[in-house]
C-alpha cells in the first residue's frame, strides 16, 4: 500500500507534567554546549582569528571592477595571519 508508513495515531499533547519534544530538544543541545550563542561565537571567532596559532587576522580590502560585458564593482577581501605569514583566506564580494 503506498500509506504504509502514515500510523493513524493522533499527535500526543504534552499534560502539564510533561514537556514537549522542543523543550527537550533545546534542553538537550544546551547542555551539549550547542547553543545559537556558541555556534555565533564560534563562527565569529574562525573568521577573525588564525586557526594555526590563534592570532588575530589582518585583512585588506581593494575595490576592483569585474571585466563582464555590464561591469560590477567587486570587493576583493583577503585575510593572514601576521604571526604565521600565511594568507588563509581570499574571497570577492560584489558590490550593488
Amino acid at each position: 500500500m503506498a500509506n504504509d508508513n502514515i500510523t493513524g495515531r493522533a499527535p500526543v499533547i504534552p499534560t502539564s507534567d510533561e514537556t514537549p519534544l522542543e523543550a527537550r530538544i533545546l534542553e538537550a543541545s544546551q547542555a551539549a554546549g550547542d547553543s545559537p550563542i556558541n555556534r555565533r561565537e564560534e563562527f565569529l571567532r574562525d573568521q577573525t582569528q588564525c586557526c594555526l596559532c590563534g592570532e588575530a587576522l589582518t585583512f585588506t580590502h581593494k575595490i576592483e571592477m569585474s571585466e563582464e560585458p555590464i561591469p560590477k564593482m567587486l570587493m576583493r577581501e583577503e585575510a593572514h595571519c601576521p604571526t604565521c605569514r600565511i594568507p588563509l583566506r581570499r574571497e570577492r564580494h560584489a558590490i550593488q
